[in-house]
């Protein structure tokens, strides 16, 4: 029997489940979005599903993100997860994953899940034995750790890191142009300020997830994993953009850090440039060994050389690079209407990827452990 976690059923859940399935949906008046098969004694499988409202061209799209696909192994090769599914798609306008696992990959594709595209991240380099260290935790290759260690004591390393750090001084002297009284500061702004912001900003993006207050405080404000590094653009108009980073130290020691999400008006190039500046000034007076972010958008994509990041898909196989599909299922709304993956508005704080990818054992510094 396919049924929502309810009442005090609903305390079961992980913290994180909560957060993400729960919350969500109250932030929003949504539905609860913890769905589990069960005969009312053993549980065989769980679904969560993220309230994701999506605008698309000018409207207003009822929309999820699938999480945590589970099916007991007992109970597997019954058909559970397509029944889970099934049925929970139908609740929405459009149905939507970005990132999983192999085993679920194989599951959306089964269940006629159109692979649209994906979200890759890009990295800006002050060390260059942290870059390669990062992709190693990530699986992209080195597995043996001999080798790995052996790789890590070349000592073409420092004169890598002398290039990138020429590079980077060339980005940042382009990067700074004319702000036009644009300034950039940590205080939160009003809750009224962040849906001006929205309402302004939507329809410049041919397809975004709604970004509005309840989102921000949910996804950002409310996280209970850890705090954010917080940056808000405004002028004498009001606010123009935002973003959220953090920074972690891995098990290996290295200091990361990671955009989680930029928002600014398309064409804002100003406020895109005056909050990357930012970041990238707090990442740099920490001593981050590199800095992580991830756009769907090629308006945004093109920004980012200018800043100092690399695409790392072009020096490693883009299949091989850490990163999550985005998925989405024919319906209700015809998929050859929706914009290309390239004109979507997706960053990491869209999708697992900003959760998940931090390395067990790692210890947080941002935010208000910063």
């Amino acid at each position: 029997m396919l049924r929502r976690f309810t009442g005090s059923s609903v305390e079961a859940l992980t913290p994180v489940q909560r957060w993400l399935c729960i919350d969500r949906a109250q932030a929003i008046g949504g539905r609860n979005g913890f769905w589990v098969l069960s005969d009312g004694k053993v549980v065989a499988g769980h679904l969560g599903e993220i309230l994701h409202p999506v605008r698309c061209q000018g409207q207003d799209l009822d929309s999820n993100y699938f999480v945590e696909l589970i099916v007991d192994d007992r109970y597997g090769g019954q058909g559970l997860a397509s029944e889970l599914l099934e049925h929970v798609r139908e609740q929405v306008q459009l149905a939507q994953i970005l990132g999983m696992t192999d085993a679920a990959y194989a599951v959306y594709k089964r269940r006629g899940y159109r692979e649209v595209g994906k979200l890759v991240p890009w990295f800006r380099i002050r060390d260059s034995r942290s870059f390669l260290s990062d992709l190693v935790d990530h699986g992209a290759f080195l597995r043996a750790e001999p080798l790995l260690n052996a790789t890590l004591a070349s000592p073409a390393f420092p004169v890598i890191d002398f290039g990138l750090s020429f590079y980077r001084r060339v980005s940042r002297w382009r990067s700074r142009g004319d702000r036009q009284g644009l300034s950039v500061d940590s205080s939160r702004p009003d809750e009224a300020d962040l849906d001006a912001l929205w309402v302004k900003a939507r329809d410049s993006h041919r397809m975004a997830s709604v970004r509005d207050s309840a989102f921000i405080r949910w996804r950002f404000w409310n996280c209970p994993l850890w705090g954010y590094d917080e940056f808000y653009a405004r002028d004498e108009n009001g606010l123009r953009g935002y973003a959220f980073a953090k920074r972690y130290i891995t098990p290996r020691g290295l200091m990361i850090g990671a955009v989680s999400d930029l928002f600014v008006a398309k064409g804002d190039e100003q406020a895109f440039d005056a909050l990357l500046t930012a970041v990238n000034d707090l990442m740099d007076s920490k001593g981050v060994g590199i800095v992580k972010l991830a756009f769907s958008s090629k308006w945004a994509r093109s920004l980012l050389l200018r800043h100092g990041f690399l695409d790392p898909a072009r020096f490693v196989a883009p299949e091989r690079l850490p990163g999550h599909v985005l998925f989405n299922l024919p319906g209700v709304v015809d998929l050859d209407t929706l914009p290309p993956f390239s004109e979507r508005w997706l960053t990491r704080g869209d999708s697992e990827q900003d959760l998940t990818d931090v390395p067990a054992g790692s210890r947080i510094l941002s935010g208000a452990q910063g």
